[in-house]
């Protein structure tokens, strides 16, 4: 179970992102409610010749790499989604396949996202 602190921290960061973008999302690594990392959606590739379908660092990708940067102790930490679409209202915010993968290989065990309203 998320608790409100965490899921109210994603939607504040959300509604600061100053991207424009249809979609906004914030991951929260956090444990308990103390929140440890956090990462946001960018418009930019992990690599530039990456071939993945994706044109942006994903939300999840920016708060694992905060993490793993801090030293976090990935086993012991849970993520938690949150998409804001763009009539404010939460979206579902399930991670790509491909952020699927990072979160396994990771050791992250608990993973959380919003769903639609």
């Amino acid at each position: 179970m998320v608790s409100n602190g965490i899921i109210q921290f994603a939607r504040n960061m959300t509604l600061e992102h100053e991207i424009n973008y249809p979609n906004k999302v914030c991951a929260v690594l956090h444990r308990g409610s103390r929140v440890l990392s956090w990462g946001l959606n960018y418009p930019h590739k992990t690599h530039p010749k990456a071939n993945t379908p994706y044109n942006t660092i994903h939300a999840e990708f920016d708060a694992i790499q905060r993490g793993l940067r801090n030293g976090l102790d990935m086993s012991r930490v849970s993520l938690y989604v949150y998409r804001l679409r763009r009539d404010q209202k939460a979206g579902l915010s399930r991670p790509c396949r491909w952020c699927e993968r990072l979160i396994m290989w990771s050791g992250i065990k608990d993973v959380n996202w919003s769903v639609s309203e």
